[in-house]
């Protein structure tokens, strides 16, 4: 009698127990997105990561963000080891330490897993997995460790034209590793204007756009860069940043909500206009108040 009772209350708590992971699964999902799976090398990868609220009540979120301590990214090499955490995330919207997500909605988190060249990922195998430990609040504060979805990519060498820029780019870090912020900067100018269609473009704009903000202190170079890359690229992930930038510099709300309505109105589907309508939802709620 006494052992199918502890046979009994084991099950109970198995179930218990399974129940509750299975609530959490339920409640809350991390989903992890690249853009492809195979990265020439030195090539920027972007990575969205979403947390989505799939219950009907509003959760509050705290910390979900790279910064913070509330979010990780995790690569491994083909045998397992942790080769790169990423501490740095480029982000706008939603990275206040607490956050409400309301039922069915989401919140999500643009990342670069090789920006400003730290922890480069040498050419190889890889997976990457995204762990949040956001706390999250519901009847009562309870920390949740949730995992993502696990991403296999690779990293080549670059061919032919690409491998040529590459080169170029490289010697452009030579340059600012010594100092020479205006060669980096002749040699930046040069992938972009005879290359712009490359992968390693994207990154010249990137390390162009360091040069004249921080290094060289260029202000009205870095306005017309800005401008430049608003307009050319309003689909890339560098508008998470590069957007609210170029939107400081409009001097007037009313010039910003023009602008902001100007986007809106055409309806392209692309970030930039999925921006500039949470900002102008953003607006919308501060008038309210």
């Amino acid at each position: 009698m006494v052992p199918k009772l502890f046979k009994y209350f084991d099950s109970c708590l198995a179930i218990l127990f399974l129940s509750c992971v299975a609530f959490g699964q339920d409640q809350f999902v991390l989903k992890a997105e690249f853009s492809k799976e195979i990265f020439l090398e030195h090539e920027p990868i972007w990575v969205t990561v979403t947390l989505i609220n799939t219950q009907d009540k509003p959760i509050n979120v705290w910390n979900f963000d790279l910064g913070r301590g509330g979010l990780d990214y995790v690569v491994k090499d083909s045998v397992g080891n942790n080769v790169h955490h990423v501490e740095y995330v480029y982000d706008y919207f939603g990275s206040e330490p607490h956050t409400v997500v309301a039922g069915g909605d989401s919140l999500s988190k643009v990342g670069n897993l090789d920006l400003f060249r730290f922890g480069q990922l040498a050419i190889g195998q890889y997976t990457f997995q995204a762990i949040t430990k956001a706390v999250v609040v519901l009847r009562d504060s309870s920390k949740n460790k949730i995992f993502s979805n696990l991403i296999h990519f690779s990293v080549v060498e670059p061919k032919g034209e690409e491998k040529k820029v590459e080169e170029i780019l490289m010697r452009g870090w030579e340059a600012r590793r010594h100092k020479n912020y205006q060669l980096e900067e002749r040699l930046m100018l040069d992938i972009i204007k005879d290359y712009p269609k490359t992968v390693y473009a994207y990154r010249a704009y990137s390390d162009l756009y360091e040069n004249y903000s921080f290094l060289s202190k260029q202000r009205s170079k870095e306005k017309d860069l800005l401008k430049t890359v608003v307009e050319e690229y309003p689909d890339d992930p560098m508008q998470n940043q590069l957007f609210p930038s170029f939107l400081s510099d409009v001097k007037s709300d009313y010039e910003k909500r023009q602008y902001l309505d100007s986007l809106v109105v055409h309806n392209n589907d692309n970030l930039q206009t999925r921006l500039a309508k949470k900002l102008l939802r953003e607006y919308n709620r501060k008038e309210v108040k």
